[in-house]
């Protein structure tokens, strides 16, 4: 487990270290995880083709299955945007991987978090 977080942190910070984009890395890591993104793609179609049937069979659970997507939607959001605003703060140097132990979901929270230790 060790060596497993050893390697990850060293990847990280050599990452973080090179003088390339955050969106030009995050295309690089892409297309090097690429076999583990396509069985993602082909769930989402089926889970796209599962909600269509749904809805032609159920018409009023429209407005119910459309905020829960929303809702889930958002919460993936939020955190994408807490793991760029991480990402950033170790490229730019303000974080170092040992210190980050969590992805605060608000700017405020994760002050509040580095504060109190």
């Amino acid at each position: 487990m060790e060596a497993l977080v050893s390697s990850k942190n060293e990847t990280i910070e050599r990452i973080a270290q090179e003088l390339v984009s955050i969106p030009a890395t995050l295309v690089r890591l892409k297309w090097q995880n690429r076999r583990e993104i396509y069985p993602l793609q082909v769930k989402e179609e089926i889970y796209g083709a599962v909600i269509n049937a749904v809805i032609a069979q159920k018409p009023e659970l429209l407005e119910k299955i459309m905020g829960r997507l929303e809702a889930n939607y958002q919460y993936i959001l939020e955190r994408e945007s807490a793991t760029l605003r991480l990402s950033r703060k170790l490229s730019d140097g303000e974080y170092r991987t040992s210190n980050v132990t969590t992805v605060a979901l608000t700017e405020d929270l994760a002050n509040k978090n580095a504060k109190v230790k």
